[in-house]
């Protein structure tokens, strides 16, 4: 009786565990939530001249989709949620300067088709310069998205967005067209 009562505690004990690391499993992961009226209030608080665009949505879901595939790459960084890329001489992302050339070159061999055509403009900060061979990609919290977001609307007159959940925090992932 004393055995088995020390194998159910050591069994309960494992099972705790198990159900703890897996809940911060899914911390760690990026979630992406597509929130139209959510996405609509934010445009409207970017420029009220903008329509909503549930083609950019799509494509803003897909970019998301492919900056949370890999957990292991997510972080923040002041605030913002960071996409740690690997920069190759072989993909061309390391010289990029344009945001759309540098996700197509880098998410290439991804299992999501992410192809993003270059007349939009992406709501993200690229950073493939200041670290050897790593690259950035952030994205805007969403109480400072409407901010940050403002000059990249301009001239725009569409908007899609799609919001990524990470760390108990909600980022944006926005395009412009």
């Amino acid at each position: 009786m004393k055995h088995t009562r020390m194998i159910l505690t050591a069994l309960m004990a494992a099972a705790l565990a198990l159900a703890v690391l897996a809940g911060c499993s899914s911390v760690l992961a990026g979630t992406v939530h597509e929130d139209t009226e959510q996405a609509a209030a934010l445009m409207k608080e970017i420029d009220t001249g903008l329509v909503y665009s549930t083609e950019l949505e799509a494509a803003a879901s897909r970019l998301a989709e492919w900056l949370v595939e890999e957990p292991g790459q997510l972080g923040t960084q002041s605030g913002q949620l960071a996409r740690k890329v690997e920069l190759t001489a072989d993909s061309g992302n390391m010289t990029d300067k344009n945001l759309n050339e540098f996700i197509d070159h880098s998410s290439i061999s991804s299992n999501i088709w992410v192809n993003i055509p270059i007349s939009v403009t992406i709501g993200l900060v690229l950073d493939n310069q200041s670290r050897a061979f790593t690259g950035y990609l952030y994205a805007p919290a969403a109480g400072q998205a409407a901010r940050s977001l403002s000059r990249c609307a301009a001239g725009c007159s569409r908007m899609g967005a799609v919001f990524i959940q990470y760390g108990g925090e909600t980022y944006v992932v926005a395009l412009f067209e």
